[in-house]
């Protein structure tokens, strides 16, 4: 299965020859047209890929810049630019090592030794080595000709096709924390410079967006030079963090459908909101052709951040394509669009290449892997081969042969075998579906394998059981709530449920298995968003009239390890079922109860309006990390996003924040970090791991701790893990007290 794909590079003179760039799976290469892929970069330091780029003069010189530049919370950075010189066999890191996210690469196409790097620079924080780099010998020594401040980097540039010295370049100023996201300011805008990057000029005034902006895509016209096009993110957001927001009960909202494929765009387009600029006459004057004028047809740029990206067909300037939730195209110029989103397997579109030879030739990649058009749009063939899905979480149960399950970023949660009879191996075939939207935590039941639960975004769990088919929803509920998917994008049409058989050989259930299965899904909203509602609460006793709950994007899901009917989530406190789920009773709030609008973000205090604001968090303060020693029952451990540690000794009746006994999060600059993962010891109840992530403050050094005295004092076990590097998981060995596993 497909996953993010950021970038797409084709080989000019043979497109049956491009590669492509996954958020957190490397780059790959195939040389027949995507029948077979390789993966040539998964020997090196980092797998997030911002952007590859091919020589013109020379098709094997391949530079990749490493760093995803989408900008959501959980991207992933990297650690510079790399060359190949032999079509990608091997790479050498070239420099620009701090840069973290690299958006994009121009190649002079008459001398491969001049390379322009669009440095977009730490998503979380500050920092230097940001803005336009130029080389000049083939990537030896590089000059940053164009900076703006520590807060700006560049998303997109772009060389114009009959002057190797006029180039465009889209600043971007953004800043995402723990808490939210700003996604502009002063720093963001387009410039032009005509003398190969010694000088440039902002382009303003004559018909350009003015006040405040945020990301950009542009693009210029190979076969008519004087147009250039730009996708403009305009004025501020709600606030609200992006698509996902918190009702009753921590529930999410039914999003809005997909646009049909009709044309859409304003027919008198607003200048004061995002949209397609064009010019017609290299950037001196421009005028806004369309903008997005209802939420539920604007295909030009409905998640700027997320997306911004704008391509010109080169033998044709009029045809225009834009990605976004939905692929869309315009053949008038940008006037108006159309959504191609019903032929096309999966949403959420990142990536774009056009064959410079066949305008009609489209590779695209998105959140569902990559699509392939040889007619403009009209239809698509998806290309399953390159298995560069992202899983959030894994899980096995102890059959045998065992099954696996898990949760994908946008593509639900899944569980297959590990082995089959088939001489054929194991196949598509074998893998049902579980769950729908992004995919999270999914495990099966330890004592009843048939019993299977699962989560999408948001704390929207259920508990499916593979006999009936029938799937119900777990949720905690605080009040009347909707339940099912949760938001934030469903996982696209390959979302559609694809059940398969049985995994386990079962009595005859009331109604054939895939039909079940289907039905559970539509039910559930696997693919979508549910539509059942629940009227009264399931928590005991019931919250007060008007309390919410708040759940993490990837809520905490865990099984006791004494009894599999317990389960413990984590949501803004710490929720137990003693009969899987139907019913929870709910501890007091475990976070530090803090109001994110206290906090500025890039000197913006927090009620202000912002570019994107909060894009990804509904809110701020979770509990992420649950666990129950494996020696007591009752000794419960619980880490939030904001820095506290809790304990309880009585089953989760009561509770004690140790936070302040852990040495980074006794400090001023530490007190807010992620607490990654609690780790109860296997073999002393009084044990237990604990692992601390600062990234989301610009901090990458592992911290990983442990307690021998119920959290009273706790000493640093990083040791000699690498310093650049912060760690997500820390795991004991059930066997060897003196083994432990650390995933950074």
């Amino acid at each position: 299965m497909g996953g993010r794909i950021d970038d797409i590079a084709g080989v000019d003179s043979n497109p049956y020859i491009y590669y492509v760039g996954s958020a957190t799976g490397g780059v790959w290469k195939t040389t027949n047209n995507g029948t077979t892929f390789t993966p040539i970069f998964d020997t090196y330091s980092t797998a997030s890929i911002g952007d590859i780029a091919i020589a013109p003069s020379n098709p094997d010189i391949v530079w990749v810049g490493t760093g995803e530049p989408n900008n959501r919370q959980s991207s992933s950075f990297g650690d510079g630019i790399y060359k190949s010189t032999d079509a990608g066999a091997t790479f050498t890191r070239m420099g620009l090592a701090d840069s973290q996210t690299i958006a994009r690469i121009v190649i002079d196409p008459k001398d491969p030794n001049v390379v322009y790097v669009a440095v977009l620079g730490h998503l979380f924080g500050p920092n230097k080595e940001r803005g336009v780099f130029k080389t000049t010998d083939g990537g030896k020594t590089w000059n940053n000709v164009k900076f703006i401040d520590e807060n700006t980097g560049f998303t997109d540039l772009v060389m114009d096709a009959s002057d190797n010295k006029t180039l465009y370049a889209a600043s971007y100023q953004r800043r995402r924390t723990s808490w939210g996201f700003n996604g502009g300011g002063p720093g963001s805008g387009l410039w032009k410079t005509t003398d190969a990057g010694k000088t440039w000029t902002r382009i303003q005034g004559n018909g350009f967006p003015e006040g405040l902006l945020g990301r950009m895509g542009i693009d210029a016209s190979r076969s008519n030079p004087n147009i250039v096009y730009a996708q403009i993110e305009v004025g501020a957001s709600t606030g609200t963090g992006g698509e996902e927001q918190t009702l009753a009960g921590g529930a999410s909202p039914t999003p809005t459908p997909s646009p049909s494929a009709t044309p859409t765009g304003s027919p008198t387009p607003d200048p004061k909101k995002s949209g397609v600029w064009r010019s017609d006459d290299k950037g001196k004057t421009w005028r806004v052709v369309s903008t997005c004028f209802n939420a539920g047809g604007c295909t030009e740029n409905n998640r700027p951040m997320y997306y911004s990206q704008i391509r010109v067909d080169p033998s044709n300037p009029e045809n225009v394509f834009v990605g976004g939730l939905n692929f869309s195209r315009s053949t008038d110029g940008g006037k108006t669009f159309k959504s191609l989103q019903p032929g096309i397997a999966h949403s959420d579109h990142h990536a774009c290449w056009i064959d410079p030879k066949n305008g009609k030739h489209l590779l695209i990649g998105n959140d569902g892997g990559l699509d392939v058009t040889y007619d403009q749009g009209d239809t698509w063939e998806f290309i399953n081969t390159i298995v560069a899905c992202q899983f959030y979480a894994v899980a096995a149960d102890m059959r045998k042969p065992y099954y696996v399950y898990g949760g994908l970023q946008d593509n639900g949660s899944w569980g297959g075998p590990s082995q089959t009879r088939s001489n054929a191996g194991i196949t598509n075939a074998d893998w049902f579906r579980t769950g729908g939207g992004d995919g999270f935590y999914s495990q099966a039941d330890p004592t009843d394998y048939n019993i299977v639960y699962s989560e999408s975004q948001n704390g929207s769990m259920s508990r499916l059981d593979l006999r009936t088919g029938r799937s119900v929803s777990i949720r905690p509920r605080a009040a009347a709530a909707r339940r099912g998917g949760g938001g934030g994008g469903g996982g696209g049409r390959r979302g559609q449920p694809q059940p398969g058989a049985s995994p386990t050989p079962t009595p005859e259930p009331t109604q054939d298995p895939q039909a079940a299965l289907a039905a559970a899904a539509a039910a559930a909203g696997f693919g979508g968003f549910g539509a059942n509602f629940a009227t009264t609460s399931n928590v005991v006793p019931a919250p007060s009239p008007g309390e919410q709950y708040r759940f993490y994007w990837n809520t905490p899901i865990v099984f006791s390890p004494h009894n599999s009917r317990i389960l413990y989530v984590g949501g803004d406190r710490f929720f137990k079922s003693l009969d899987r789920g139907d019913t929870w009773t709910a501890s007091a709030d475990l976070t530090r109860h803090i109001d994110r609008n206290t906090f500025s973000i890039m000197g913006v205090k927090g009620n202000e309006p912002m570019a994107s604001k909060n894009d990804g968090y509904t809110s701020y303060g979770y509990v992420v990390t649950i666990a129950e020693s494996p020696m007591v029952p009752g000794i419960l451990w619980a880490g939030t996003d904001d820095g506290n540690v809790q304990i309880s000794r009585d089953g989760g009746a009561s509770w004690t924040n140790v936070a302040k006994k852990v040495p980074v999060l006794s400090e001023k600059s530490g007190e807010l970090y992620h607490i990654t993962r609690v780790e109860p010891s296997h073999f002393d109840a009084a044990t237990c791991y604990l692992s601390v992530d600062g990234h989301r403050f610009d901090d990458l050094k592992p911290y990983v701790y442990v307690t021998r005295d119920y959290g009273q004092t706790w000493t640093s076990v990083a040791g000699n893990l690498p310093e650049w590097g912060n760690v997500n998981v820390i795991r004991e060995d059930p066997k060897n007290r003196n083994l432990l596993y650390a995933g950074t």
